[in-house]
């Protein structure tokens, strides 16, 4: 029988307007002996190839055999158990994209600047020490992706790669930077988390085309002057660093949309922080503040907001003006009531204020139209306002851990809440109202003061699947007619 490669071989020498590309196409990678451990197989049937993928495999080796892929242009090799790679892999001058993620490497071979034509290299989470200066040759490299390894040190030689775009050195042991990285001006992602720096290395000041710039987890307390040159920064990461104050350069970053400093120790957000006035990612959470400045009001184009385990008392009520918030995680800090400028916030969809200190809400709550998630568990409440039953797209109410006595019959107005949790409160009894809640699917009442069970009320909450009843004194008869009524429902009383 005739191998199908040689039967398009002859194709090609019977009809030479069949074009190259079209062979490729009808090539199956498929049809390829499956590896154990070695790429020992004869290449020669496969030289039309241009892509392999051949990740999580097991393979220990790569056989000096795949330099017989002359028109290879991606070479997956993810999740394998390599150490090393023949020198003859510099030999695949057509490749583009080389993934070698969660392998074993220690080291490249030098031959690996070879690869004149590669754009993307993927070597994340491996075990290199070092880079060969030849890595310098890739002048078509876009990516070079090297998180998660153990390199100390750069070579000289990376400055050389001036196409590149992004470079990922997150989660290594490196203190410095070679002074060539200047030369990568075309470099817009750099990602230096997770290493051992104690401050910005100098070199990154001169990178003045950085649109994401991320040193999280280093030992950073302050950012250098001149800072404020790398004017194009629209992502800041610098979480999980030193820093007592937000460093002043930041607002002078105009062009900011992303800011991250979680897991520092600020203890105020400045005045300036205002000028960011095209930022829509806020996040400030598990840090010190005590409270917001009234300018907060001018970040107009914020959508999130996270402010979670700190020590805010009071919001300002020029929160309010964010009319583009959809998203504001408030939980874990030490609030005592609301703004009634929070109603202003038309946008806002989901709001968190579990684990605060809140007695009561305000009435103008109930104009959030386009709330779906409202988290107030933990808290002090003793009532609520019958606002609530305004919310018309609220899905989820989560009320647990409180001190209520009693639900406004309102509640029993909101058609789409799919999950209410009342559980830990002092409820003695359900208005019938909230028997319109006719889409609820969960509803959580453990440890209340029902010592009659509403059965009359629970029953017609026909779309109920799921009802939490542990912790209450009452009656297994009641629990009966509540199953007979729902069969469809899990109840559960532990």
């Amino acid at each position: 029988m005739i191998k199908p490669i040689i039967l398009f071989l002859l194709m090609l020498s019977i009809f030479p307007a069949i074009v190259f590309s079209q062979v490729e196409q009808l090539i199956d990678i498929g049809s390829m002996p499956e590896p154990k451990t070695k790429l020992t197989d004869n290449y020669d049937e496969y030289i039309l190839i241009t892509t392999l993928n051949w990740p999580h495999r097991g393979l220990s080796s790569l056989s000096a055999d795949i330099a017989k892929l002359v028109n290879l242009k991606n070479l997956n090799l993810m999740d394998n158990r390599l150490t090393t790679l023949p020198p003859e892999i510099g030999q695949l001058a057509q490749l583009e994209e080389l993934d070698l993620t969660q392998n074993r490497l220690s080291s490249l071979p030098p031959e690996i600047g070879g690869l004149v034509s590669l754009r993307q290299l993927r070597l994340m989470r491996n075990e290199l020490t070092v880079l060969p200066s030849e890595i310098g040759q890739l002048e078509r490299l876009e990516k070079l992706d090297l998180f998660e390894n153990r390199l100390r040190t750069l070579p000289p030689d990376i400055g050389r790669l001036r196409a590149i775009i992004r470079l990922d050195l997150g989660i290594n042991q490196l203190t410095e930077l070679p002074t060539e990285m200047g030369q990568l001006q075309n470099l817009k992602i750099l990602n230096l988390s997770m290493n051992q720096f104690q401050a910005v290395p100098p070199v990154v000041l001169e990178l003045h085309n950085l649109t994401s710039f991320s040193m999280g987890a280093n030992r950073l307390s302050s950012l250098p002057l001149g800072f404020e040159k790398l004017s194009k920064l629209t992502t800041l990461y610098l979480d999980d660093n030193a820093f007592s104050v937000l460093p002043e350069v930041i607002p002078q970053l105009t062009e900011l949309v992303e800011l991250y400093q979680n897991n520092n120790q600020l203890s105020a957000l400045p005045k300036s922080i205002g000028a960011l006035s095209r930022l829509m990612t806020l996040k400030v959470n598990n840090n010190k503040l005590s409270g917001l400045p009234t300018e907060i009001g001018q970040l107009r184009a914020l959508v999130t907001l996270e402010l979670e385990k700190n020590e805010i008392t009071s919001l300002p009520a020029t929160l309010g003006q964010l009319d583009k918030l959809k998203y504001a995680h408030l939980q874990g800090n030490r609030l005592s009531s609301l703004p009634p400028n929070i109603g202003q916030l038309k946008s806002l969809a989901i709001l968190q204020l579990e684990g605060n200190r809140l007695t009561t809400l305000p009435p103008e709550i109930g104009t959030l139209q386009n709330l779906t998630v409202l988290n107030l568990a933990h808290n002090r409440l003793e009532q609520l306002p019958a606002q609530l039953g305004n919310l018309a797209k609220l899905t989820t109410l989560n009320l647990s851990h409180n001190q209520i006595t009693e639900l406004p019959p309102a509640l029993g107005q909101l058609p789409k809440l799919t999950s209410l949790d009342l559980a830990h409160n002092r409820l003695h009894t359900l208005p019938p109202e909230l028997a319109g809640l006719t889409g609820l699917y969960r509803l959580d009442l453990r440890n209340n003061r029902f010592t009659r069970l509403p059965v009359e009320v629970l029953s017609r909450m026909k779309g109920l699947r799921e009802l939490q009843l542990a912790d209450n004194p009452i009656l297994p008869g009641e629990v009966k007619a509540l199953k007979a009524a729902l069969p469809g429902c899990n109840i559960s009383l532990m």
